[in-house]
């Protein structure tokens, strides 16, 4: 706490606490927490303390804020809230502390001071005093429109021109992890895999030197293990690995995980599920030693799973993409037209199908015809990118102009069954293929790829779409980007991250790696009942389905890294989140939504 008695908040700290009460990672216009109801409560009014700070009253009114009536809990309880259009960037942040009535007016008075002053011309704030506890929560970031260029993150001359990025992972800390085809970054020596800091500059203490090297490497994919260890997929042979490979956090070669394809082979998607396995796709013949036709499963320490024993085949035979539904199922895409499972020896599937977690081929995911494409005609389609909505819907993109003989132009969705989904706008297509997708949390969906035009508008390689498929045109890219777009990614600000063969964005240089100005308002979870009590701590969420709520704790807030509990998943109902190891004296939680 600063001398003004304003919790201060390190860059990218979305939510504190202490037992009894919590903050939650998603914001909404009217606040960060939810407290259950006092009893004996009645509605008082905030007009009264308003009174006594007409200035920050007129303030307020100047910048589109309202004041809203609350209830009266023991203690009182205070709020500031903001517009139905919030200044912010979606980040919900929150601190809580112990407090009493009378500490609560005097934080009151200095955040009107800090009104006064200018410094939240563009942000939520919002204060409640409820029993013995007090919530600040800011909204963080200034507001910018959709889409722009974000200067904050500059990564320099980035790759070299010529050179792309292919994948994206990002840090639970701000940091970013790009990888592709590159030999330098920001005129320093880096073979396909850097990492950056929050701001853009290269993270100098992550270098895995030539370790990845060969005479035609490159990387397809990164995913971040919970442990923070870094694998990475693509088409590199050395003495040490072959087209599969972890680092440490350092960036050096973890010699404990010892995987590998067939040189002859490459992987093209990765993806690490709730327990630690990793999925592994690509075009290849051969896994550790074993017989495995690009698709396979690896334990958390690279040894094969030898119970997922599914092959991908036909056509160009390759896996693409990758994409795991809330429930474990898995979607894979690419170019294929059979696809065997632990439970049947072979069914057509064409470029879509979906796994159970356990590898069995899921039969309810009807099988998917697909026909065109620009690039590359003699081939019937492709996919490139998949993806799954809130809904549990599976978006797919590509390079295709039917899809089960509907007229479907490098982008679909599909219902749960596998059905083409007739709501999502018939005319939303590309003029050329799109490579990447992200959903984010209010529906919308981000794409990138070799286009030029959207739904008949010009969009120069990403875009934003309405959850129903039209053209987002509040997502304002201005002359987009120079080239290609491979890669996307969403912080967990909001704000989005592209990779690909691009030097610059809106006409500023940018090469290989730029991040997006994107403001997000999605709902927070309701958070009620939380309670201590035998070292154990708890607390309620309203839930929503295809959602899975993850309780995240630390016990300073100095800590680099906050320790995610199990993931509860969303049915609609409410759900209990609790930490069972709560015996510190001090603890700190929020709650993620994924």
């Amino acid at each position: 706490m600063n001398p003004e008695g304003i919790p201060q908040q390190s860059p990218g700290l979305l939510g504190t606490s202490y037992p009894g009460s919590v903050a939650s990672r998603r914001s909404n216009p009217n606040g960060v927490a939810s407290g259950g109801r006092g009893r004996g409560h009645n509605p008082v009014g905030v007009g009264t303390w308003f009174a006594r700070f007409p200035r920050v009253a007129r303030r307020l009114a100047t910048l589109g804020w309202r004041t809203q009536s609350l209830w009266d809990w023991p203690g009182r309880h205070f709020q500031l809230v903001g517009n139905d259009k919030p200044r912010g960037e979606g980040r919900g942040e929150g601190e809580l502390f112990p407090s009493t009535d009378s500490s609560a007016k005097q934080v009151l008075r200095r955040l009107a001071a800090r009104i006064l002053e200018g410094r939240y011309l563009s942000e939520h704030a919002v204060l409640r005093a409820v029993g013995a506890v007090l919530i600040l929560g800011l909204a963080s970031g200034v507001w910018a429109q959709s889409g722009a260029l974000d200067l904050s993150f500059d990564p320099g001359s980035g790759i070299d021109p010529g050179d792309s990025v292919y994948s994206i992972a990002v840090h639970t800390n701000g940091q970013v992890l790009i990888a592709g085809s590159f030999t330098t970054f920001n005129g320093a020596a880096r073979t396909n895999i850097a990492r950056l800091n929050p701001n853009g500059s290269l993270d100098t203490g992550f270098d895995p030197g030539p370790a990845l090297g060969s005479s035609f490497p490159y990387l397809n994919a990164v995913v971040l293990q919970a442990s923070g260890k870094v694998l990475l997929g693509g088409s590199f042979t050395t003495s040490k690995r072959t087209n599969l490979a972890r680092l440490n956090t350092n960036g050096t070669l973890d010699t404990s995980f010892v995987a590998a394809t067939d040189a002859n082979g490459s992987v093209s998607a990765l993806a690490v599920q709730t327990n630690g396995s990793v999925v592994v796709g690509g075009y290849f013949a051969k896994v550790n030693g074993a017989s495995r036709t690009n698709i396979a499963r690896l334990n958390s320490d690279g040894s094969l799973d030898p119970g997922f024993t599914n092959t991908v085949s036909g056509a160009l035979s390759e896996v693409l993409a990758l994409a795991l539904q809330s429930d474990g199922k898995i979607i894979l895409a690419g170019s294929f037209t059979n696809v065997s499972g632990t439970n049947l020896s072979g069914s057509m599937r064409t470029n879509i199908a979906r796994l159970y977690a356990d590898g069995g081929l899921d039969s309810g995911f009807k099988p998917v015809s697909v026909s065109g494409g620009g690039l590359f005609p003699a081939v019937p389609g492709i996919f490139y990118a998949a993806a799954v909505d809130g809904q549990g819907r599976v978006l797919a993109g590509g390079d295709f102009t039917s899809v089960n003989g509907v007229a479907r132009t490098n982008l679909v969705r599909f219902n749960g069954d596998g059905k083409v989904d007739p709501t999502f706008n018939p005319a939303a297509g590309t003029d050329f293929a799109v490579n990447s997708i992200v959903v984010q949390l209010d529906g919308k969906i981000l794409i990138g790829g070799y286009f030029t035009v959207v739904n008949g508008t010009s969009r120069n390689y990403v875009a934003r779409l309405n959850s129903d498929g039209t053209l987002d045109n509040t997502f304002n890219v201005g002359t987009g980007a120079s080239d290609v777009i491979y890669a996307m990614a969403l912080q967990s600000d909001a704000k989005v991250l592209i990779g690909g063969g691009f030097t610059s964005y809106n006409g500023t240089n940018r090469s290989g790696i730029a991040r997006l100005q994107n403001a997000l308002t999605v709902p927070s979870p309701l958070l009620v009942n939380p309670s201590w009590s035998n070292s154990s701590f708890r607390v309620s969420a309203a839930t929503i389905s295809g959602k899975s709520y993850v309780l995240e704790f630390k016990n300073a807030l100095s800590d680099s890294t906050w320790t995610a509990l199990p993931a509860v998943p969303g049915d609609g109902t409410v759900k209990t989140l609790m930490d069972a190891s709560a015996t510190v004296a001090r603890r700190f939680y929020r709650v993620e939504v994924h």
